[in-house]
């Protein structure tokens, strides 16, 4: 079975084509009989433009990752080549891009719109997300679900070689991209009273400026490749996750934070652990983060994050228990067994199967 990953094109590879592309292709490669490339839609253009039509074409399976053309016919004349040469042809996301709940701004001006009508099978995230697309395609286009995992091993072995520079403070950080701009906004007056009662504390914002979080007191860690982005992790003690619980997009996003937190290792006295995570209650995080267990989950209100944030401050021994439970946690994240889940779907889509 050959698998080709197309991206938009793009600077350099993130998070999330790394969850959900390079990184279990990569297992797939190395751990069963598939092989699995990925390359940019231009790349892909300059292949065909080449007369090397077999490196696009003579693929089982072509993965359109998340929208990969700003014209949306191009997107359908791709998927239409693609399918009359064998191909079939999966649409992936692990985002709501319906453009339904959040501008187009946030999600590239582009919509899941020109694919998910026409491809074989559509892979996802989250069953809240697989339920979005099931009612935007009317249940004609199959979908599966595949969860997020994370390379643990590599995680944690990155974030604990890195330097701390902050090793004399306690540092609480928020960690994201552009798209929980109105999530945050539970902090902006919580940080200033945090800051002042607790001299040691320091407040990192990493991913994205937000300048209501900078006016508060946060301090801003400058945007990294993700092959660095454990080590900037590994600075936090606490890592903050606030959702919106009742933002309709929201309901779509998987738990990753949380478990990226846990892997993101450091000694915790004699053990080793993760960031000590603290997220809103909402849908997302139930059932990954046990709260009081491996985190802590609070109500997305400002008076009951100040007070989740104050006790992880104040109480070192639930914290480090939060840190070191958490990072044993995380080994039910990894792709070094999760790669299957990958493996399976697919052979059922080449097979013609659907869940």
């Amino acid at each position: 079975m050959r698998v080709l990953g197309l991206f938009g094109q793009r600077d350099q590879i993130g998070a999330v084509e790394v969850y959900r592309i390079t990184l279990p292709y990569t297992y797939l490669n190395n751990e069963s009989e598939t092989r699995c490339g990925w390359m940019t839609v231009n790349e892909a253009a300059a292949h065909l433009r080449a007369d090397d039509t077999d490196t696009v074409f003579g693929n089982d399976i072509v993965v359109l990752h998340r929208t990969i053309s700003a014209d949306p016919g191009a997107g359908q004349s791709l998927i239409a080549a693609l399918k009359c040469r064998g191909a079939r042809v999966v649409y992936e996301t692990d985002d709501d891009y319906s453009g339904r709940y959040r501008q187009a701004d946030l999600i590239e001006s582009r919509t899941w719109e020109p694919y998910i009508q026409h491809v074989d099978a559509i892979t996802v995230s989250t069953l809240a997300l697989a339920k979005r697309v099931r009612e935007e395609t009317g249940g004609r286009i199959p979908v599966h679900v595949i969860p997020n995992a994370i390379d643990r091993a590599w995680f944690a072995s990155t974030a604990q070689a890195a330097q701390r520079p902050f090793s004399d403070k306690l540092v609480v950080m928020l960690a994201g991209t552009k798209s929980h701009y109105q999530d945050w906004m539970v902090l902006q007056d919580v940080i200033p009273g945090i800051l002042a009662d607790y001299p040691h504390v320091k407040f990192l914002v990493a991913g994205i400026t937000s300048e209501y979080l900078v006016n508060a007191g946060a301090e801003t860690v400058a945007p990294v490749k993700y092959t660095a982005y454990p080590g900037i992790l590994a600075q936090a003690d606490i890592l903050c996750a606030p959702l919106i619980p009742d933002d309709p997009f929201n309901a779509s996003k998987s738990p990753i934070k949380a478990i990226e937190g846990w892997c993101a290792a450091r000694p915790v006295g004699k053990q080793m652990g993760g960031c000590a995570v603290i997220a809103s209650k909402c849908a997302v995080y139930r059932g990954t983060v046990q709260n009081r267990h491996n985190g802590l989950l609070v109500d997305h209100t400002p008076e009951a994050w100040d007070a989740g944030i104050r006790k992880l401050i104040e109480d070192r021994f639930t914290r480090r228990k939060l840190q070191i439970q958490g990072h044993k946690n995380a080994q039910r994240y990894d792709m070094a067994t999760h790669w299957q889940d990958w493996h399976r779907v697919y052979t059922k889509i080449v097979n013609g199967g659907s869940i």
